[in-house]
């Protein structure tokens, strides 16, 4: 009893000693961030080195762990009351949860760096995704249009509704829309309609022929492509090209902030193999820097062109804080001008086939401050 007594009170005490000391941050504000240290892996001293380094490769602090790290980190006029105790002196007399929160106060662009190891890490699996759905979306559209059976179909329709309309199916309309296909299920002749009869020719010009089941074959991935959600789609592309503007901007505007960070213990040059699942490069033909830059712009931008032209994979950039910003603008930008291309190019082949089939796209064109993110919209239909 006495032992337990004993025990108890030290725990006791030992919890009010974290809670004595100079107080910087309000309770609450000080118990969440407490509680969300505790859940990371790595010290905040360890953590305040990694986004200091930009080293995105770290398998120790998950993707999660850096979102839940913004939370924590200390607010402009949190981190401008902390620095006015960064001394050792003044350091020592802070309660605990001011001395953990120390070295991200310290840190410059905190929320930021959080932000571009989140984009590194997601960037290749957001734009091999997003590629997936579009050329899953792509390949819909050729099977529409090479579908012989589908193509049968609709002759057969074009012809039993000209003969319903004008009495000889040589006259009348000289083309039908997919979705008319549907309608003809509503003319009726007792309990026979339209539909029936069109089935029935159909099996009747080759009997041994299972119709149904070869247009289902030829239109498999049109069907797998139906509960693709294209607004969410657009969303994705949308997002990808903000990831870019986010890191352009900080590497157009901050770059000076990333400028003095120790590299990463294994940073190294940068490997030189393209990946073979990747597209294939294009050579990068943006335009060279003004030549009003800052001295040792053009060639500090000329390397990071030069070390990235092999690279699609944000993850494979090492090297100090600098390079790697500079590098991930050149890989991110690469992908972006990729799956522009990519969602481009299903535009224009969905509102092909929206005209093949006899329907109009209900697609508008993106506002002007979408356009040069996104350009055309990719059809609802």
């Amino acid at each position: 009893e006495g032992d337990r007594q004993r025990k108890s009170s030290g725990l006791l005490s030992k919890a009010q000693s974290r809670n004595t000391g100079t107080k910087l941050l309000s309770d609450h504000r000080a118990r969440n961030i407490a509680i969300i240290l505790k859940r990371l892996p790595l010290s905040t001293q360890k953590i305040s080195g990694l986004l200091g380094n930009l080293t995105w490769e770290c398998t120790e602090l998950s993707t999660d762990d850096l979102e839940q790290l913004l939370e924590v980190i200390p607010t402009k006029d949190e981190a401008e009351r902390l620095l006015e105790h960064r001394h050792p002196e003044a350091l020592a007399k802070l309660r605990d949860v001011e001395q953990m929160v120390m070295p991200l106060a310290t840190l410059p662009r905190g929320v930021a760096r959080v932000r571009l190891l989140c984009i590194a890490r997601s960037a290749r699996t957001h734009f091999r995704s997003t590629c997936r759905s579009l050329a899953a979306i792509r390949k819909a559209c050729a099977a529409i249009h090479s579908s012989a059976t589908l193509r049968e179909v609709t002759l057969l329709a074009l012809e039993l509704g000209n003969f319903i309309n004008h009495g000889d199916s040589s006259k009348g309309a000289k083309a039908v829309s997919i979705g008319s296909l549907v309608t003809l299920k509503d003319f009726k002749a007792g309990r026979m309609s339209s539909l029936h009869f069109l089935c029935a020719s159909m099996l009747r010009a080759v009997p041994n022929r299972s119709a149904h089941e070869d247009l289902a074959a030829e239109l498999r991935p049109v069907v797998n492509v139906a509960r693709l959600q294209v607004q969410n789609l657009q969303a994705s592309v949308r997002n990808f090209s903000r990831d870019f503007d986010v890191v352009s901007a900080e590497c157009s505007n901050f770059i000076h902030e990333y400028a003095g960070q120790a590299s990463s213990p294994d940073s190294s040059p940068n490997p030189k193999e393209p990946d073979e699942e990747q597209h294939d490069l294009i050579a990068s033909g943006g335009d060279e820097d003004d030549d009003d830059d800052a001295p040792g712009e053009y060639e500090l931008d000329r390397d990071a062109k030069e070390a990235t032209r092999f690279i699609e994979d944000v993850l494979k950039v090492r090297g100090s804080a600098c390079k790697r910003l500079r590098c991930m603008r050149r890989v991110v930008e690469k992908l972006r001008t990729l799956l522009q291309a990519d969602y481009d190019k299903t535009v224009e082949q969905s509102k092909a086939t929206l005209r093949f089939c006899g329907m109009s796209s209900s697609g508008k064109v993106a506002p002007k401050a979408r356009a040069a993110a996104v350009g055309s919209e990719l059809p609802v239909d």
